[in-house]
């Protein structure tokens, strides 16, 4: 029992402002479900648009958002997070209402387009909120409570929709964008009563005037690895339902697979964040990554060697290989992407390390179309790219780090901001005194898995 407490005491956040964090996440994740369930039912059945107008008008959207988020990242370090991730939440609301009220592709395109700009740019904004909240592994450690919530809700919201797709109107199609809304506009209200702590606030002296997280070669490569590891979405998404058509499973084994996915998802986050203040977690947690993602993928390939029961036996280890690759990416992804951004250009770096997702998230469709047009072979040779990457990982985080701990160890020309973003070694941590409440410098916002339209 006490250890059953303990566990359990992982997912009650002990500070004011990590109970706010796991709040805006309730309430955004329900929005988020309910939208991602019901959403493209409405673009069809609601507006009348053709699959074809879809898919183009989301590849419009992904390829836009794409190249606003670093662009948004330098706002956000110029006029803070907290207000950035406010007025992206904001925005998002403001553009689902639109989306609603959508009546031809026009309309759905242009909706489109705004609401993915802001979503593309709120995954790295949140993340700076986190880290601007939180201290040390605390930050990881938020970051995955706050994903085991997410899975939770995303589950509650598409339960949401089993009335609204039984009612078959348009304007039960238009309440699942409304109530999307009004949840963004909720967290934008829980992101009202918190306040950033004076010391992680830049001055506009110390913070840069030009980018420079694209130039960084180094980052760039540890966003590659960010972007082919995230391959796990796209799996998840399109590669396993196809696959299971493909191989003649039954079809209640898609639904499954999905469950199954979700409680491992929300059960085990936390825990593969444990030891994220430990030199070399993000390197190691991204090679157990790599090392999950290719045995999935080799089970996959022997799912159709064998009759009905291997199918099934395959698929469901695959599914519980493919959700450790997932939950060790994003632990491995968060402590890396807190650790090399700068506190000065947290905003700007923590943009261009998503980069990597958003890249996978328009062209990973693509690839895994073809995985699953090629059978077995399709997923051996996507083994064999994931293991070629895993192979790189340990040299191309190394390389990073070292960049950063010189750059951290030189005095910036403007004043050096890590003295105010960092005063003694840690956000939210005064200088010479005991560990500020995390509960007063507070900052939220959701993060992981946005409303994305290219969901």
């Amino acid at each position: 029992m006490g250890r059953i407490r303990q566990y359990l005491r992982e997912y009650v956040p002990s500070s004011r402002a990590g109970r706010t964090l796991a709040a805006v996440a309730v309430v955004d994740s329900v929005g988020t479900g309910l939208y991602l369930a019901g959403s493209m039912l409405y673009f069809v059945r609601g507006i009348g648009l053709s699959a074809t107008g879809v898919g183009q008008g989301l590849a419009l959207a992904g390829v836009v958002g794409l190249a606003t988020t670093v662009p948004l990242g330098l706002i956000g370090d110029r006029i803070g997070v907290k207000r950035m991730l406010m007025l992206l939440q904001t925005w998002r609301a403001l553009m689902l209402v639109a989306l609603a009220f959508a009546t031809d592709l026009t309309g759905f395109v242009v909706a489109a387009v705004g609401l993915t700009i802001a979503v593309r740019s709120a995954t790295p904004a949140s993340q700076a909120v986190v880290a601007a909240v939180m201290t040390g592994p605390d930050r990881v450690t938020t970051m995955a409570l706050m994903r085991s919530i997410r899975n939770v809700g995303y589950s509650l919201g598409a339960l949401l929709t089993v009335p609204i797709f039984a009612a078959d109107t348009l304007w039960a199609y238009r309440s699942i964008l409304l109530t999307n809304a009004a949840t963004f506009l909720g967290a934008v209200v829980l992101l009202a009563t918190l306040r950033v702590a004076p010391g992680t606030v830049v001055p506009v002296s110390a913070r840069k005037q030009y980018p420079t997280g694209l130039w960084d070669w180094r980052l760039l490569l540890v966003a590659l690895l960010n972007g082919v590891f995230s391959l796990h979405t796209v799996i998840l998404a399109v590669g396993v339902p196809l696959w299971a058509l493909a191989v003649d499973a039954p079809l209640w084994l898609v639904s499954v697979l999905f469950v199954l996915n979700t409680v491992l998802a929300v059960l085990l986050q936390v825990a593969t964040a444990r030891g994220s203040d430990q030199p070399g977690f993000g390197e190691r947690a991204l090679i157990r990554s790599a090392y999950a993602l290719i045995l999935c993928c080799v089970l996959f390939a022997a799912a159709p060697l064998g009759g009905g029961y291997v199918v099934v036996v395959a698929l469901i280890a695959g599914m519980v290989a493919l959700t450790g690759g997932e939950l060790w990416h994003s632990a491995g992804s968060w402590e890396l992407a807190f650790r090399l951004a700068p506190p000065a250009q947290r905003a700007e770096y923590l943009a261009v390390f998503n980069l990597g997702p958003a890249v996978t998230d328009i062209a990973g469709p693509l690839l895994l179309t073809a995985v699953v047009a090629y059978r077995s072979p399709g997923w051996l040779a996507l083994a064999v790219l994931l293991a070629g990457m895993g192979l790189t990982i340990r040299v191309i985080v190394r390389t990073a780090e070292r960049q950063a701990a010189a750059r951290d160890e030189t005095p910036s020309p403007d004043g050096d901001a890590r003295a105010y973003a960092e005063p003694a070694g840690q956000a939210g941590q005064p200088v010479g005194g005991r560990p500020a409440d995390p509960a007063e410098p507070a900052v939220s916002g959701p993060v992981d898995h946005g409303p994305s339209l290219s969901r």
